[in-house]
């Protein structure tokens, strides 16, 4: 008898261990930041888009001219094989 109150006692004390331990693995919420804090980083935040916006854009434009004159070249180019076949095709159909 004394021993399943024994175990019994101990079968308590672990659960209710065990139960206090779960609070342990969450992460503590994260700290609130000030009106003035907030500010801060508005204003960071916003620099920084700026200066990347800034970035993008001249990245943007390169591409834009290196990927126009790539497709006007290869529009030249599909032109002029044009012309030649038409041009052996007509001095073909002169003889």
């Amino acid at each position: 008898m004394k021993k399943h109150l024994t175990t019994g006692l101990l079968t308590a004390v672990l659960f209710s261990l065990w139960l206090t331990s779960f609070p342990s693995c969450v992460e503590p919420p994260p700290d609130k930041l000030t009106s003035r804090q907030r500010t801060q980083v508005d204003t960071v935040f916003s620099k920084i888009v700026a200066d990347l916006r800034a970035e993008t854009d001249s990245l943007c434009e390169v591409t834009m001219e290196t990927k126009l004159w790539a497709a006007v070249d290869s529009i030249v180019q599909v032109r002029r094989e044009e012309e030649i076949r038409i041009r052996r095709r007509l001095m073909k159909n002169e003889q």
